[in-house]
């Protein structure tokens, strides 16, 4: 599957995508609402005059969609960015491991 951000950033001026709420808008947008299925990779493409996409929007847009992957390694493993920084990899895998952390037995109760 691949998500080609370009919509996001049409504006040559827009470097920063950015937000949660972006996130989540977006998720919907790419059919990302649902865990993808076993095998599936996802492939994010980046504008080239974006810069850097926060840990914020990652953890919005992916939020559903790793539900199922288990571990943040195997997340690593199947979501792939197309010409990213070193800032916006390291956003991405953050998200990844705040979405795939470990939850408290509690989590389910809030």
């Amino acid at each position: 599957m691949q998500i080609d951000l370009i919509e996001l950033a049409q504006d040559p001026q827009r470097d920063i995508i950015s937000g949660r709420e972006v996130g989540r808008r977006a998720a919907g947008r790419f059919e990302l609402t649902h865990p993808v299925g076993p095998g599936q990779d996802i492939v994010i493409i980046l504008p080239d005059h974006v810069r850097v996409v926060t840990a914020s929007f990652f953890t919005g847009l992916l939020s559903r969609a790793v539900a199922n992957m288990g571990s943040a390694d195997e997340a690593r493993r199947r979501v792939v960015l197309n010409r990213a920084s070193d800032t916006t990899k390291l956003n991405l895998f953050h998200a990844l491991n705040t979405l795939l952390a470990k939850r408290s037995p509690l989590d389910s109760l809030r």
